[in-house]
């Protein structure tokens, strides 16, 4: 839960203007701390982000705007309650027709609808439910599409470069806690795929880890002096190329002796869990072992 100054910094909003919206339109309807002040949820935080673009990117007024975004909760509670059976033990299933109104969208390269069906979904759902079961799914089905020559490569660099656009955005909307370690995330040098890691440092800035995000292709030179003057205490590596684990392998070595403290996290197809160096932490694609991990450096 967010107060209003931390809900008013990540929106780049007057808290002025939020209580109005909340006293006169219902926008919102926050908890109440003991005290009485206003405690805002992710989902109201979602739900004001929403309504602030249809007001200022699309020039609908904020009565219109709430109206809307009600008819489309609404119309999300309905389907929801028509599809709870044949979902609960498979949550893939609810997004099907989404990753396919994606697929028929940038198949066309048509941008405007991409991120008008991004801005829906991300009205309707927890922007980690969109994220686990649209984008990650829609970027494997993509793939498997490339590899059977429905689609090229460049329908997939198009598909990606917009979904990190949306990771960017999340990305720069939550606080940080400076006591909590900080992070350094980064692709070894000649490693050119990033969503995976960007995703991982979203969910750590989520829980308001300082990451700074160096991102693809990232050589050694002048890591070892960004580690020592931001006092790096976890490192954040992404591989999905084969070839470069001796390299990767390499690093791990080089930090352990250079900075014995840090503890390093590794993820990316290159690697399966047996593999990783020893002294360092393996990161799957399971969202579920990313909150085991959280759970324990508590």
């Amino acid at each position: 839960m967010y107060n209003i100054k931390v809900v008013s910094n990540m929106l780049d909003m007057p808290a002025v203007t939020i209580r109005a919206w909340e006293n006169r339109y219902q926008a919102v309807i926050p908890r109440r701390s003991p005290s009485g002040h206003r405690l805002y949820s992710e989902q109201d935080i979602q739900d004001l982000r929403w309504l602030k673009t249809q007001v200022e990117e699309k020039g609908m007024n904020i009565s219109q705007a709430v109206k809307l975004l009600r008819s489309r909760k609404r119309d999300s509670e309905h389907h929801l309650s028509q599809q709870v059976e044949t979902t609960v033990n498979n949550p893939d299933l609810l997004y099907l027709d989404k990753i396919d109104e994606l697929y028929k969208a940038i198949h066309a390269f048509d941008s405007t609808r991409v991120n008008n069906l991004f801005d829906l979904y991300f009205s309707l759902y927890h922007y980690s439910d969109v994220f686990n079961y649209i984008v990650r799914k829609l970027m494997d089905f993509l793939e498997e599409k490339r590899e059977k020559g429905e689609v090229t490569i460049a329908h997939e660099h198009f598909a990606s470069n917009l979904a990190m656009q949306r990771l960017y955005q999340f990305f720069r909307a939550f606080p940080v806690n400076p006591t909590l370690p900080k992070v350094l995330a980064f692709t070894p040098e000649g490693e050119l795929h990033q969503l995976g890691l960007l995703y991982f440092s979203l969910f750590l800035r989520s829980h308001q880890y300082d990451v700074i995000y160096l991102g693809i292709n990232t050589p050694m030179d002048g890591l070892d002096d960004l580690i020592q003057m931001h006092d790096i205490r976890i490192i954040l590596i992404s591989v999905t190329c084969e070839s470069l684990r001796p390299l990767t392998e390499k690093m791990v070595k080089h930090f352990r002796k250079m900075h014995p403290h840090l503890q390093i996290l590794i993820g990316g197809q290159a690697f399966r869990e047996e593999e990783v160096p020893a002294t360092c932490h393996y990161v799957d694609e399971d969202a579920a072992n990313w909150y085991l991990w959280l759970e324990q450096q508590r």
